[in-house]
């Protein structure tokens, strides 16, 4: 379970010792505005890194629009300075929305990789609906765990 402190430096998120897998898609469609885009690229960064204190655990990303983008491959060994390096530098690509593309890749990239008694998490930052809403909850329905993260600002009536 990821937890966040907030004190005088900010929120950071608390340092996660428990082995997990996890996979983050981030929607680099056309909606998602270029400020966003680096926004969520350094949300990335703050949450994994409560996962890249272990060692034991597994990260890998992706970006979407209308195709899928991987950035880090979940197998992937690097120190802290290259993984946040690939995230930060990953392109807006500005397509379409195909979640069910990215979630159908991310569970490619887990599945695979299965460890016993690991949970396998994707994440999924998007700042709307998908362009295939039922081959999107086709793919999301799976035995690895989906988070969904909204990009964008909640509009007010």
């Amino acid at each position: 379970m990821l937890r966040w402190l907030t004190n005088e430096n900010g929120t950071i998120p608390i340092p996660c010792y428990e082995t997990n897998d996890l996979y983050i898609v981030l929607d680099a469609s056309g909606s998602i505005s270029p400020a966003d885009f680096v926004l969520a690229k350094e949300f990335i960064v703050k949450l994994i890194s409560a996962f890249a204190v272990h060692d034991k655990n597994k990260i890998g990303m992706s970006t979407f629009s209308s195709s899928v983008n991987p950035v880090v491959s979940l197998n992937f060994v690097a120190d802290w300075d290259t993984l946040k390096a690939q995230i930060l530098g990953a392109a807006h690509s500005k397509g379409g929305t195909n979640t069910h593309l990215a979630l159908d890749s991310a569970i490619a990239q887990t599945v695979p990789l299965r460890r016993t008694d690991i949970p396998q998490n994707v994440v999924v930052l998007t700042d709307g609906m998908s362009n295939n809403m039922p081959l999107t909850t086709e793919a999301a329905h799976t035995s690895v765990r989906i988070f969904r993260i909204g990009t964008s600002p909640i509009p007010h009536d």
